[in-house]
């Protein structure tokens, strides 16, 4: 018994190696080749021999279309935006370029030079052989670089009427004729810098003392004289009004306005460079007569 089953054993070790091999081999197609003519002379009188040889036999038809393994590329470190400064500097030598003239120097010698002036040694042109340097406070020339660019742009900006809302500048209707004009002062800058400007007299939130009493009991009456205040006050802010925008009428254009409400009255206007209002003149003279 101990013999059969140990010849068994030995039987099963057997077929499972050939098993591995066959599974794992990947054979070239010579080999292929011979497997299936072979296959075809030969008969195997065991059928496990039969299943393993079947099993092999397609093992080998099979394509591997897996891919290899590739190792990951590391991604470029992106390059820094602006010239190269100092040891950032890679070529061995420079032509330093200075009030006095031009000469190649080596790298050495250039950032010896750099340091003694306490000056940064910054790369103007790279794609030169050797690169052209030069020696500069490179923050304080990057400064006034970033002025230029930003003047630049207000010059960009002022030279079309912005789109979108308007600003806005208010003033109460007891501001003295100083403060207005600085308010004038103020509605020409924004003016100038492509805003329209809405220009807005605020009324006295106190309710204004009666300059004549109604008659007791007479409703009309009290309702004729409410409106009679509330004329005279409308009146009162566009004149205000008027008052202001004659201090920037001769840069100014009427867009819109001017219009009275409930404790307050307004008036649109622009600068005149960006053309007349397209939605017809005449309101600087109803301006001017309310003044009157």
């Amino acid at each position: 018994m101990a013999l059969w089953i140990r010849s068994n054993q030995s039987k099963i070790n057997f077929l499972t190696n050939q098993l591995k091999i066959y599974c794992l081999q990947i054979p070239y197609d010579s080999s292929l080749k011979y497997t299936a003519t072979s296959s075809r002379s030969r008969v195997l009188e065991n059928p496990v021999w039969d299943f393993i040889k079947k099993h092999s036999e397609f093992c080998n038809n099979v394509r591997f279309f897996a891919a290899p393994v590739q190792a990951k590329v590391k991604k470029e470190e992106k390059t820094l935006i602006g010239p190269r400064l100092n040891e950032k500097i890679t070529a061995p030598a420079v032509r330093l370029v200075g009030d006095e003239g031009h000469s190649v120097v080596s790298l050495r010698e250039a950032l010896e030079r750099a340091k003694r002036l306490g000056l940064d040694l910054v790369e103007v042109q790279s794609n030169a052989n050797p690169p052209v340097c030069k020696l500069m406070n490179f923050n304080r020339e990057k400064y006034k670089k970033e002025l230029k660019e930003k003047e630049r742009s207000k010059g960009k900006a002022g030279e079309t009427l912005r789109k979108g809302d308007h600003k806005e500048v208010r003033f109460a209707a007891k501001t003295e004729q100083r403060d207005l004009e600085m308010k004038a002062d103020m509605t020409k800058r924004l003016m100038e810098r492509g805003y329209r400007v809405k220009c807005m007299v605020i009324g006295s939130r106190k309710k204004r003392p009666m300059t004549k009493a109604p008659r007791d009991g007479d409703p009309e009456t009290d309702l004729d004289y409410e409106e009679f205040e509330r004329k005279k006050e409308e009146e009162e802010l566009l004149a205000l009004l008027s008052r202001f925008t004659s201090l920037i009428e001769d840069v100014s254009i009427v867009d819109s306005g001017p219009k009275a409400g409930k404790k307050m009255a307004y008036a649109i206007v622009r600068h005149v460079k960006f053309g007349s209002s397209k939605k017809g003149g005449g309101k600087k003279d109803e301006l001017a007569n309310r003044s009157q």
